[in-house]
């Protein structure tokens, strides 16, 4: 970055020095023309960006510290239902267990954080969507620097959920080592190469794709893993980034392996982590390791951690797979072909798990809530509190049951889109789902049941919660499972 700027301030202070002998190059009170402001604003940003990367080289030179891993945060230990039960009396017939495919693996999530096995369906037929199902065109920034030396095709192509991207190169700096001495001296490197127009096209993507921190954190790997194969440097150049894209990212020497820690604002459950300086740091990349050694401070007190909430629903080059269903609301059999977009799946199967609430808050795909609130709204039939029971019997009847241990091999909250997909859901997965559509179709305000062992949701009637259970089967807007009959559960708002 140093040459670039050089340039470009040799050329600014040839000007300056050209204007400052003419009367017209400001006015009469003597303020400055609005290019030489340009121009100060410009090299007081250069000269703070160089005054940052000082300081923390010469805090990266100090002695760094030990620090030992934390056991990962348990979000809910409670055993489920092995089952769904059935109310007494109903005439449901409770479906048949559920036998679980092989899964084929078709996403290769951050090293540490666990997969969700994602299982194939059958090749969906076209639909016509919207929003588009054709990659966007992203205008990129306009480097202008382009030589014969550094032509356009050093651009590495490289897909994102569908999307074709092409960005500016990484400069080529070699990690040598993985010491502390060869980390400062890989970001003293880093720090005198121009990084400029990445930063402003990483940014610029951000916004058109509508990334939420989580994936641009997907994102920056990707890119890194277009310009370099060892697993170290690769590490080191996700730091270096990170850092100077706004993100308290932290690297640090395990037994193995360089580690990349990152902060975030909401607690990450399974995952390995460290306390440093009272913040939890979880482990995002690299093998794990019982101790690691890492340097005291951060690269910019401004920085922030990592927004883990589903804030944002990424624009993706949608590949549309179907649910389908056969209902009997109304006492005829109704089809629905309920569609939902492979690349979210994907990209969510790479989430971090977080606290129940997140998954009720979560936004749904345009292409699926369309599809959801047109296909299911035009069957319900009678009176509001009948309705919100025909959304129970359709949860009861076209999702089968299973506990997360059966098809994943470990505690899994599903997103409304990936009940769509997964062959089962257990009572946590029903309730985000139920909640959706009774919050969206029937606009009725919906909080959860935190039992011990077991989620369900309420409805308010009469200024009182009323039970709404998507798990006990055949159960209509009121009805509760005898265990649970006269126990307080935990209300989560969301």
């Amino acid at each position: 970055m140093n040459l670039v700027y050089s340039l470009i301030f040799g050329c600014l202070c040839a000007f300056l020095s050209l204007s400052a002998a003419h009367a017209n190059s400001a006015d009469k009170t003597g303020n400055l023309s609005a290019f030489e402001q340009y121009a100060k604003d410009q090299k007081e940003g250069f000269n703070a960006y160089k005054e940052q990367h000082r300081k923390f080289i010469s805090l990266l030179k100090q002695e760094w510290q030990a620090y030992k891993a934390e056991q990962s945060l348990v979000r809910d230990a409670a055993p489920k239902l092995p089952t769904a039960p059935v109310l007494k009396g109903s005439d449901f017939i409770a479906p048949p267990m559920v036998v679980f495919e092989q899964p084929e693996a078709i996403n290769i999530p951050p090293k540490n954080i666990p997969n969700r096995d994602l299982i194939e369906d059958a090749k969906p037929e076209e639909i016509v969507v919207s929003p588009s199902t054709t990659p966007l065109v992203i205008p990129l920034v306009d480097d202008g620097q382009t030589t014969a030396e550094e032509p356009q095709d050093k651009r590495k192509a490289f897909e994102f959920y569908g999307q074709q991207l092409k960005l500016a190169p990484l400069p080529d700096i070699t990690l040598v080592g993985r010491s502390q001495d060869d980390l400062q001296v890989y970001w003293e490197l880093n720090s005198e190469a121009d990084f400029d127009l990445i930063f402003k096209e990483i940014e610029q993507l951000k916004t058109t794709l509508s990334l939420s921190d989580w994936a641009l954190f997907l994102l920056i790997q990707e890119y890194v893993k277009q310009h370099v194969d060892d697993g170290n440097q690769a590490i080191a150049a996700n730091w270096f980034l990170l850092n100077n894209l706004g993100y308290e990212a932290r690297i640090a020497n395990g037994d193995n392996t360089l580690i990349l820690l990152m902060t975030a604002e909401q607690s990450l459950f399974d995952m390995p982590y460290y306390d440093i300086e009272g913040k939890k740091h979880y482990q995002m990349l690299g093998d794990a390791s019982t101790n690691v050694r890492s340097y005291r401070g951060n690269f910019d007190k401004k920085n922030k951690a990592l927004d883990m909430s589903f804030n944002k629903t990424l624009t993706t080059v949608a590949d549309i797979h179907y649910r389908d269903i056969t209902t009997t609301l109304t006492g005829e059999a109704v089809a629905l072909k309920l569609p939902y977009d492979m690349q979210r799946i994907k990209y969510l199967s790479t989430y971090p798990q977080l606290d129940l609430r997140y998954y009720f808050a979560a936004p749904v795909d345009p292409i699926t809530s369309q599809a959801l609130t047109q296909s299911i709204s035009v069957i319900l039939t009678g009176s509001q509190d009948t309705q919100v029971s025909q959304l129970l019997h359709l949860i009861h009847r076209s999702f089968p049951y299973a506990v997360d241990d059966q098809q994943f091999g470990y505690e899994n909250y599903l997103t409304v889109e990936e009940s769509l997909h997964y062959q089962a859901s257990d009572c946590e997965d029903r309730s985000v789902l139920f909640a959706w559509l009774a919050i969206n179709l029937l606009q009725e305000p919906v909080v959860a049941l935190n039992y011990e062992g077991h989620v369900a949701t309420a409805l308010t009637r009469d200024g009182r919660l009323v039970s709404a259970d998507p798990t006990y089967l055949g159960a209509d807007l009121g009805d509760i499972m005898p265990d649970y009959q006269g126990v307080r559960p935990k209300v989560i708002r969301f």
